[in-house]
């Protein structure tokens, strides 16, 4: 869904709907990472790299909680966004 609504011109909710599907109550900490990690992709991609950056860090921390590789990857591809546009993002640390 949020693909689709980041594709179609509303980024802002699909980074929205993003934050409230991490924080779901039964949200396993593997798939709220996974989420996390989207939504650092797409904050990056249209450029609010402080937040991606700020969501990147909780991102990752649950990546290497959890050992997820697809987490990780999403991270990585975030972080390869952010070096494209002029600012750029830190990794997280």
């Amino acid at each position: 869904m949020a693909y689709s609504l980041l594709r179609t011109g509303h980024a802002g909710e699909a980074i929205d709907a993003l934050k409230i599907a991490a924080t779901r109550p039964g949200v396993s900490e593997l798939w709220s990472g996974r989420l996390r990690a989207l939504q650092a992709l797409m904050l990056a991609m249209t450029r609010r790299m402080d937040e991606a950056a700020e969501v990147a860090a909780r991102a990752l921390a649950g990546a290497e909680r959890t050992a997820d590789p697809f987490a990780t990857g999403y991270l990585l591809h975030a972080l390869s966004q952010g070096e494209r546009s002029s600012g750029g993002i830190s990794p997280p640390r």
